[in-house]
């Protein structure tokens, strides 16, 4: 998992190190003194130590066993610590754009704790572990027996609670409610007397999350993370009745990720906190348990080859609990994006080659206000050091800056408070930055708002690149997503490419984290709307990569309140079902990821071949929850 490194390579500053740097942590949840949280790993020839005396970095805390990508908090000692990081270490800062500007609240406090004692394994055969946001875990569908007031859960991770209060459980930062907790807080508020005083389940549901301080759905009664659980789960039991298996032999984990941290709109959290997910995961699940993780969450941008520093930790993890863990990631939903406020669709890749001594240029719209920040990210390939590119911003009303290959970067400011406003960083050439391996040209823009200055102007911001090399140089670009799973339409704009712009919309689309070796990806599939006999695959869901598995993508789940329903569309859902039927099937037997696949596909085939096939070949069952499909069977893509 070590980076590449030799001669040929120098190291680059992570851009956004660089540019929270700049901005003197205005973005940042906790303001320019931290805590942060982190994920690093040490370059060949570092140490620990190092690191310390370097960069005033606190608290380090080692991963899981033989896993060299790590968690840490940073309380900076100087303005310089980040750009020290950024040079010793393969290093991601996990929350660098985490609030918008304007009304911020205070993030909870994610500070390490220190080591209450060895971690006591579930001791069942299989685990299936679920990572995702906002969840409903007091929900009667999380429960079991009489008056549904003992929950199916074994751990409830919330990594973003408040740790104050008698619920810190053995979790290194926020709140881990085992199953004896979750148990006492039902009985305490969903017992038939409890609700009787509150009057519905629901009211004692909510009154029990207040009781936590546990984060509600703001104006509405659904989350994502409720309604993947919920299709996780519902698909384990119905797989495993249909094989004889007893569901209730599995163990069951969810993680909560912060809900600031799913607001960062450069994505960069996710290294440290889904990391930091899955070893709890393992560490509960025990050396010896079948292990089945559900990541139904992802980003646009990326190097988009499986060398993040995430994808590398996945592969790694899988690789070495020898077919004992099983990571489902959906695809993506970038095939096809739309704007939350107006439906418009807004087109967020783009692809340029630039011949030798040519150029391209690529317009971002900015075209309605917003008070987060946006990034761009241009991958340059290949990455050799005979492929530098010369890099000019023009930005509404303002002089054009330039940024030269591994120079310092183009900073835009604002007059005459001289505040950064945008930044160009050039990572072209022979330079290595820390989130994969190839060059990477960052765009980061701050905020619109003109009611929070210092912001950035909206219009048309131009990028233009310039190829100084003898050799052609191929450019993907990505405009970051701005989308939270399970926020509410209208609340963060997406700004896209402008047609205009050089290049094509190429059918790459896959997500950030749908590119390692030894995940299984879940692309989704919906009804034909001409022949509901036959399905295709979804005009959202992303493509262009490897696709192991497709599933239904529309599904209804449960709500976050007791009864309440909520239908969703997108992988995310397709990926849900996926992992419900992988962990009954790991239940039955030991799998790795080829005899895993083959085990879908079979029970895919087993299911279709129940029905009357469609015109293009095998059908898919009506009504059938979680129904799996092999890809090329039954399913054509949709032009576009």
């Amino acid at each position: 998992m070590q980076a590449p490194s030799g001669p040929a390579v120098r190291r680059a500053l992570d851009p956004y190190l660089g540019w929270a740097a700049l901005t003197r942590g205005r973005y940042l949840a906790r303001g320019a003194t931290g805590p942060w949280r982190l994920a690093w790993q040490l370059l060949p020839g570092k140490t620990e130590g190092g690191l310390v005396d370097v960069s005033g970095l606190e608290r380090i805390a080692a991963r899981g066993p033989g896993l060299a990508l790590r968690s840490a908090e940073l309380t900076p000692a100087s303005q310089g610590a980040l750009e020290a990081l950024g040079r010793h270490a393969d290093f991601v800062l996990a929350e660098p754009g985490l609030c918008p500007v304007g009304g911020l609240t205070s993030a909870s406090p994610l500070a390490l704790r220190p080591s209450r004692g060895a971690v006591r394994a579930l001791g069942k055969p299989l685990v299936i572990g679920v990572i995702d946001g906002q969840c409903g875990f007091a929900n009667a569908a999380f429960c079991k027996g009489p008056g549904q007031v003992q929950s199916r859960l074994d751990h409830f991770w919330d990594q973003g609670a408040d740790p104050s209060g008698p619920w810190l459980g053995t979790a290194p930062y926020g709140r881990d409610l085992d199953q004896a907790a979750l148990d006492r807080l039902l009985r305490n508020f969903a017992s038939p007397s409890a609700v009787g005083a509150f009057g519905t389940r629901a009211a004692a549901e909510a009154a029990l999350y207040r009781h936590l301080g546990h984060a509600e759905p703001t104006d509405s009664d659904w989350s994502h993370g409720t309604v993947v659980l919920d299709l996780a789960l519902r698909e384990l039991d119905a797989t495993c009745q249909a094989m004889g298996h007893a569901a209730e032999d599995a163990g069951i984990v969810y993680v909560q990720l912060p809900q600031a941290a799913l607001q960062d709109t450069s994505a960069r959290w996710a290294a440290s906190h889904v990391s930091d997910a899955l070893d709890f995961i393992l560490a509960r699940a025990g050396d010896e348990a079948q292990v089945v993780v559900n990541l139904s969450l992802g980003a646009f941008a990326g190097p988009h080859d499986g060398t993040s520093l995430l994808e590398r930790a996945l592969d790694e993890a899988i690789e070495r609990r020898s077919n004992k863990l099983t990571v489902v990631v959906a695809a993506g939903n970038a095939a096809r994006v739309s704007d939350d406020a107006t439906g418009e669709v807004r087109l967020c890749r783009r692809r340029c080659r630039l011949a030798a001594g040519g150029s391209a240029k690529l317009i971002v719209d900015l075209d309605t206000e917003d008070r987060t920040e946006t990034f761009v990210e241009m991958w340059l390939s290949p990455p050799t050091q005979g492929a530098p590119v010369t890099v000019t911003l023009e930005a509404p009303n303002s002089a054009p800056i330039t940024a030269a290959a591994g120079g310092a970067p183009a900073v835009l400011r604002q007059a005459p408070s001289g505040e950064p406003i945008a930044a160009l960083f050039n990572g072209s050439g022979d330079l290595q930055v820390p989130n994969g391996s190839r060059c990477l040209v960052l765009l980061a823009i701050g905020h619109t708002s003109k009611a929070h200055p210092p912001c950035a102007p909206l219009g048309h911001w131009v990028v233009k690149l310039s190829n100084r090399s003898a050799e052609p140089v191929v450019v993907d670009a990505w405009v970051e997503r701005r989308d939270v799973p399970g926020e509410l339409p209208g609340e963060r704009p997406q700004y896209g490419f402008d047609p205009a712009s050089d290049g094509e919309s190429t059918a790459s689309t896959m997500g950030s984290l749908a590119n390692g070796r030894q995940t299984i990806v879940v692309g989704a599939v919906e009804r034909d709307e001409h022949d509901r006999r036959r399905y295709v695959v979804g005009e959202y869901s992303s493509t262009g990569g490897r696709i192991d598995v497709l599933a239904t993508g529309t599904l209804e789940g449960a709500g976050f309140l007791t009864g309440s329903r909520k239908e969703l569309a997108g992988t995310s859902i397709a990926a849900a079902s996926v992992s419900g039927a992988a962990a009954a099937l790991a239940l039955g037997a030991p799998q790795g990821r080829d005899a895993l696949l083959q085990a879908l596909r079979r029970l895919a085939s087993g299911r279709a071949a129940r029905l009357p096939a469609g015109p293009g070949g095998a059908g898919m069952p009506p009504g059938v929850h979680g129904f799996v499909l092999p890809p090329g069977e039954g399913v054509e893509n949709k032009p576009g």
